[in-house]
C-alpha cells in the first residue's frame, strides 16, 4: 500500500500496511442514523465493523503537521471540555489497530466516525492510509440535522445554551469556531464542500452518498444498494429498528447520567473490561435513561426560516453535485 517514500512515520506505515487495516468508512453525517446503519451492517457475515463506533482516529490520531491543517482542539471554547469524550482513546496507530483484531478474515473492514465528514484533513488522511477505501456518506435534511444535534447535546447535559436560537446566535457570531463539530450545528450541516472533498479524493465509484429519509422509508432497498456498492451478498439484518434516538431528560436525570458517564472510578474499572462487554453495559444504562426521557419538541418556525435561508446556497450546490432534488429539505420532516 505504501512505499518508503511516504512521509508518514514508521508506526503509521506499519499500521496502514497491516492486513486488518480498514478499507471501508462511514464518515457521516452526525445525527443522520449512522448508529442504526452501523448496527445493521455489523450483522453481515462479510463485513467487519469495530465494536467502538466513533474512534475518530483520523482526527485525533495523527500528529500535528507543519502545514497547520489540524484544527484547534474541539474543547477550545470555555464551556466545552474533553470530559464528554470516550475515556477509551484510539489516538495512536497501535490502539487503532487493536479495534480490528481478527478483521483480516473479512473482505470488508470498516469503522464509523461521523465527524470525519466535516473535519477538513480527515479525507486526505484516510486516502493516504487506505487509498482504495470505500466511503459511505449518509446525509439528513440539514435543518433537522442541526436541530437534532442540539437536542442530542442537551440530552447529555453538554450544550451550554438553553435554546437552539441562542446556540445558533453564538455560532453565527463566531464564538464556536474552535469548538468540536458536534456543537457547531451550522458548519457541520454545510454538506457541499464536505462531500466534494471525499469525491475528489476517492472518486465517484468509491463514494456512496445516501439520504436518511431513504433509510427511514425503504431500509431494505437502501441496504441492497450498500451491499452492491461493497460487492457483498444481500443480507437481511435481524432487526430494522432505529437506535440512538434522542430523548430529553430532566435536569436531575441528566446530572445522574453525567455523573455516571464521567465518573473516574467507573471509567477506571470499565477500562479493565472487554470492549464488547463495556459497550453492552453502556447500552443497557442508556436504554434505562431513555425510559425517563421525552422526545424533543418541534423546531420553532422562526428558527426553521433562519436555517432555510442559511442553507439555501449550499443545498443548491449539493443538488448540482449529487443530481438530487433537494427541494423537500427546506420543509419539515
Amino acid at each position: 500500500m505504501f512505499t518508503s517514500s511516504s512521509h508518514l512515520p514508521a508506526d503509521y506505515l506499519a499500521a496502514a500496511n497491516h492486513p486488518s487495516f480498514p478499507n471501508f468508512f462511514i464518515v457521516g453525517a452526525m445525527k443522520a442514523a449512522t448508529t442504526t446503519l452501523h448496527a445493521w451492517l455489523k450483522q453481515h457475515p462479510d463485513i467487519f465493523l469495530t465494536e467502538e463506533k466513533e474512534p475518530f482516529y483520523f482526527i485525533d490520531g495523527f500528529p500535528h503537521r507543519e502545514d497547520g491543517s489540524l484544527l484547534k482542539r474541539p474543547w477550545g471554547g470555555k464551556r466545552v471540555f474533553p470530559a464528554h469524550f470516550s475515556s477509551h482513546s484510539f489516538n495512536t496507530p497501535e490502539k487503532y489497530l487493536r479495534l480490528f483484531k481478527g478483521a483480516h478474515k473479512y473482505p470488508i473492514r470498516g469503522e464509523a466516525s461521523t465527524l470525519y465528514l466535516p473535519h477538513p484533513p480527515a479525507a486526505a488522511r484516510i486516502r493516504e492510509c487506505s487509498p482504495n477505501a470505500k466511503i459511505l456518506i449518509l446525509l439528513r435534511n440539514p435543518i433537522d440535522r442541526a436541530h437534532s444535534a442540539f437536542n442530542f447535546q442537551r440530552s447529555l447535559g453538554l450544550e451550554p445554551c438553553e435554546t437552539f436560537r441562542d446556540a445558533l446566535e453564538e455560532e453565527l457570531s463566531g464564538q464556536r469556531e474552535d469548538w468540536w463539530y458536534g456543537f457547531r450545528y451550522l458548519y457541520t450541516s454545510m454538506y457541499h464542500d464536505q462531500v466534494k472533498r471525499f469525491l475528489g479524493l476517492f472518486g465517484a465509484n468509491n463514494v456512496l452518498i445516501l439520504r436518511q429519509e431513504d433509510m427511514r422509508d425503504d431500509p431494505a432497498n437502501l441496504l441492497r444498494c450498500i451491499f452492491s456498492f461493497l460487492s457483498v451478498s444481500d443480507y437481511e439484518p435481524r432487526a430494522l429498528n432505529s437506535t440512538n434516538v434522542t430523548k430529553l431528560r430532566s435536569p436531575l436525570v441528566t446530572a445522574i447520567y453525567r455523573s455516571y458517564r464521567h465518573n473516574r472510578a467507573k471509567n477506571a474499572i470499565a477500562s479493565l473490561l472487554p470492549l464488547k462487554l463495556r459497550k453492552s453495559l453502556g447500552r443497557i444504562v442508556r436504554h434505562q435513561m431513555e425510559k425517563l426521557g421525552t422526545h424533543p419538541g418541534p423546531l420553532d418556525e422562526a428558527d426553521r426560516e433562519l436555517l432555510r435561508s442559511y442553507f439555501s446556497k449550499d443545498l443548491k450546490n449539493l443538488a448540482q453535485l449529487t443530481g438530487w432534488d433537494l427541494s423537500n429539505w427546506s420543509a419539515q420532516e
